[in-house]
């Protein structure tokens, strides 16, 4: 017989309360919360971590602390901290690796066009941008917007891996680790002002029907039948 083990309540404004700390605490130059990844391009001073790994890390970190009630004794900290960083993600969209391509056979910018746009967008719908900065905003919501258009697999989908590059687009290269937060932050610009392609929803669905196993799980990338 399993013994049962029981265990404390878990006091969860507590835990909401660490986590804040934790993510407050750990704003990296009080600019971002870059996610490191294995991947790495060469820089003025050496390998460095991708421009897309800085944006889409801080862009994840920001929507979690939206999350944050306006009771909380940390707001006003919290709110300064979601300034800063959202200064970063709209400047970031000039950066030369934000730039509307895709490079060679790996490439995350993807994942910062991805989910910088839906972070912005959330920004703005939570009156969290300064009206001096609305149009800049606005400018780098579409800028990303413009990117993930520019670089979907033409059999519909997206993935930052693609070994047979960019163009070839073959059934296979979707991936729903890349494609569902996308068509996500595709479906949110549609209901913010923002005009997307209905075939590029439709195709980017298709892709994720294709890439279904048997037994019901998905894959993490490509098609499996």
């Amino acid at each position: 017989m399993i013994p049962l083990l029981f265990l404390a309540p878990i006091d969860l404004v507590e835990v909401r309360s660490t986590a804040v700390d934790f993510l407050l605490d750990r704003q990296e130059n009080n600019i971002e919360w870059p996610y490191r990844g294995v991947y790495r391009v060469r820089g003025t001073q050496g390998l460095e971590n991708p421009i897309g790994y800085r944006v889409g890390g801080t862009a994840i970190v920001m929507q979690a602390l939206l999350t944050v009630p306006a009771e909380d004794a940390r707001v006003k900290e919290r709110n300064s901290a979601l300034e800063r960083a959202r200064s970063f993600l709209v400047e970031a969209m000039d950066h030369p690796g934000m730039a509307h391509v895709f490079s060679e056979t790996y490439d995350v910018r993807g994942w910062g066009w991805c989910y910088a746009l839906e972070t912005l967008i959330k920004l703005r719908q939570n009156d969290l941008v300064p009206k001096v900065a609305l149009a800049d905003h606005q400018h780098a919501e579409r800028h990303a917007l413009e990117g993930i258009l520019a670089t979907e697999i033409k059999s519909g989908g997206w993935n930052y891996s693609r070994r047979s590059g960019f163009a070839s687009g073959t059934a296979g290269e979707a991936s729903p680790f890349m494609t569902v937060p996308t068509l996500r932050a595709l479906q949110l610009a549609m209901q913010h002002g923002h005009t997307v392609p209905k075939e590029v929803l439709e195709r980017g669905t298709t892709a994720l029907v294709r890439s279904r196993t048997k037994a019901g799980g998905q894959a993490y990338a490509g098609s499996r039948s």
